[in-house]
């Protein structure tokens, strides 16, 4: 994960569930690889809950870096799980923001 784009996100809403992934990540690295999936499939339940997010507003720098550290989460973690999680398509002005 890139830390600068995190460090800059005030959001309650990310800041919660960002520390509950991460919480959920140093468990999945403490358990067998048999048992993994169990906290692949709970991370990607908590990034598909925040891209759902009612409070989303795409010229909102908060949401624009939300959404790429969850598409950050979504790349290291979802080819281990069966989880469908539709991501939402970024327009050239949401790109070019966090540029």
């Amino acid at each position: 994960m890139e830390e600068p784009v995190k460090q800059q996100i005030e959001c309650a809403i990310f800041l919660e569930t960002d520390r509950i992934i991460q919480s959920t990540i140093t468990k999945y690295w403490k358990v067998s690889s048999k048992e993994r999936h169990y906290y692949v499939e709970d991370i990607l339940l908590e990034i598909k809950a925040l891209l759902s997010c009612s409070n989303h507003n795409p010229s909102n720098t908060d949401c624009l870096g939300c959404h790429y550290a969850l598409r950050k989460y979504i790349q290291d973690y979802k080819p281990a799980s069966s989880l469908v999680i539709n991501i939402p398509v970024r327009s050239r002005k949401e790109k070019c923001a966090l540029k």
